[in-house]
């Protein structure tokens, strides 16, 4: 970052924007945007209480699970719509479908589809993760 023609270190912008942050949080705006030390301070408050534990291993789990899912399913289906004009023109349709929709669009439905549990946030999880993995990238041999 270059400031009146000095160059600063690049960790330098982070302070400046947390100093401006402590002090906006100091203003009438405190609602909105709390000071950053507060913030801080509750962070060091929740971070070891059993229940923080709890939704971190959960979550944990839900991301290794649905991160699984789209690896093994996503890559092979890929590698086959790359060889295959046959699967490519099946699975096409449908991987437009979600590189079209934004993706916040698909957690209502798929909490209609899939009733809110962990099974709900791996097909989530799933889904978004796949999101890529599923993008044809391949050319096909003539």
């Amino acid at each position: 970052m270059i400031v009146f023609g000095y160059r600063l270190p690049l960790f330098s912008s982070l302070v400046i924007w947390a100093i401006l942050w402590e002090i906006l949080g100091h203003t009438d705006a405190k609602l909105i945007l709390p000071p950053l030390s507060a913030i801080t301070s509750r962070i060091f408050e929740i971070v070891p209480t059993e229940s923080f534990l709890k939704a971190l291993i959960i979550t944990g789990k839900a991301f290794l699970a649905g991160s699984l899912i789209s690896v093994f399913v996503g890559i092979p289906l890929g590698v086959l719509m790359g060889l295959s004009k046959v699967a490519d023109d099946l699975l096409l349709p449908w991987v437009n479908v979600f590189l079209s929709a934004p993706l916040s669009a698909l957690v209502p439905v798929i909490m209609v589809v899939v009733p809110p549990s962990t099974v709900a946030v791996i097909s989530l999880l799933s889904i978004v993760s796949s999101h890529e993995l599923l993008t044809p990238h391949c050319e096909y041999a003539a």
